[in-house]
């Protein structure tokens, strides 16, 4: 399984997903093509869903087969995988395996809630409800590096401003 979000943050829509077990990201070019990161060598099942799970303004990587978050840098990379359930056959008894991870606001908080199925002594779906306290409005802003990069006296150049709201930023 895949999952399509804009990992980067350059309004393209890029592509996640296990290739052979491996965590691998496809960033988009916003014309139909992709450009494969590095894999970034991390064990990741083929189930995958994307949100920010932190609030940070980042989209974040959730991975079943257990249940594992990796934290999204904003630029189509993450952090090493943060172990919330461990997978089936770990020596845990609470280890699971998973065919569903699903990602909603379950209880109203706007916040990125998680729901996974178990497969193992029980079976059932899990809700893990994300109660994280909301980061205070804040926004963050980007540019684009200069066309053409020098500029000679009397010549312009261009560049793209980005403001991003985060914590629910709205401009005051």
């Amino acid at each position: 399984m895949f999952a399509v979000a804009d990992l980067n943050g350059d309004g393209a829509a890029d592509l996640v997903a296990s290739a052979n077990g491996k965590l691998q990201v496809l960033l988009g070019s916003g014309n139909g093509t992709f450009q494969a990161l590095p894999s970034a060598n991390q064990p990741i099942s083929n189930i995958v869903a994307v949100a920010d799970v932190n609030l940070d303004g980042k989209l974040d990587l959730v991975a079943g087969n257990g249940l594992n978050v990796f934290l999204g840098n904003g630029d189509g990379t993450f952090g090493i995988p943060i172990v919330i359930v461990p997978a089936a056959g770990d020596v845990s008894q609470q280890a699971m395996g998973s065919k569903f991870v699903l990602i909603a606001d379950y209880n109203h908080n706007k916040r990125a809630d998680v729901a996974v199925d178990v497969e193992g002594p029980t079976s059932g779906v899990i809700s893990l409800l994300n109660i994280s306290q909301l980061p205070a409005p804040d926004f963050q802003i980007t540019a684009s590096v200069p066309s053409p990069a020098t500029v000679a006296p009397g010549s312009s150049a261009t560049s793209t401003v980005t403001l991003t709201p985060i914590g629910g930023f709205a401009g005051v």
